[in-house]
C-alpha cells in the first residue's frame, strides 16, 4: 500500500524542486511556481 502525505508536505516539496512533471512530446515544462498553482487551485475549490 502506498503512503499518504498532505497536501503541505507535498506543497513544500515542490517549493524545495522535489517533484518534476515530465515532458510529454511537447517543449512545455511547468515551473515549481506552476506546480503549485494547479495544487492550491484543487485544495481551495473543494
Amino acid at each position: 500500500m502506498g503512503t499518504t502525505q498532505s497536501i503541505q508536505f507535498l506543497l513544500n516539496d515542490i517549493e524545495k524542486n522535489q517533484y518534476f512533471l515530465p515532458e510529454f512530446q511537447r517543449g512545455f515544462r511547468w515551473t515549481p511556481e506552476q506546480v503549485k498553482n494547479i495544487f492550491q487551485s484543487k485544495t481551495t475549490s473543494i
